[in-house]
């Protein structure tokens, strides 16, 4: 059997998302979320992470609540002023995936498979599970357009 690949995945609600490979992330763990009044539903607000404005989004169930959600945990993804949060459930965890698999994200934001940008991975000692592969910006892109909610 070859080596399995390393990745980090998280979960929103009945989702799993498996992060960008190759991009920092940082988890935290309550972050204090500035609300943006106006700002589209899928906008939670801002978060304030080493000294720069992020932008927090949230999916689904929580795009409902996020103007009245005011700490949560939160992952963001990129460094510095390109950087953007997801509200998650729960810390990362680390995620195999078995060679074969996309490796990484497209440039579309999807999976470099053609036929799905979900993969199966598992965390450690876990069942095989779909994963939802997301690339940035297109993942961020769409759910301010509706589409990834």
């Amino acid at each position: 059997m070859a080596d399995a690949v390393r990745r980090f995945g998280v979960r929103v609600g009945a989702r799993r998302l498996m992060l960008p490979a190759g991009e920092v992330s940082e988890f935290v763990s309550s972050a204090e979320i500035f609300p943006l009044p106006g700002a589209p539903a899928a906008v939670a607000g801002l978060i304030e992470l080493h000294g720069y404005p992020v932008p927090v989004f949230a999916l689904g169930e929580q795009a409902a609540v996020a103007p009245r959600i005011r700490r949560h945990a939160a992952v963001a993804i990129g460094v510095g002023s390109d950087a953007v949060a997801l509200l998650v459930d729960a810390a990362p965890v680390e995620l195999f995936l078995a060679d074969g698999h996309p490796r990484s994200p497209g440039p579309d934001g999807t999976s470099e498979s053609a036929d799905s940008n979900r993969v199966r991975a598992h965390p450690a000692g876990g069942p095989d599970e779909p994963w939802q592969v997301i690339g940035l910006p297109a993942f961020f892109r769409s759910m301010l357009e509706g589409r990834g909610s």
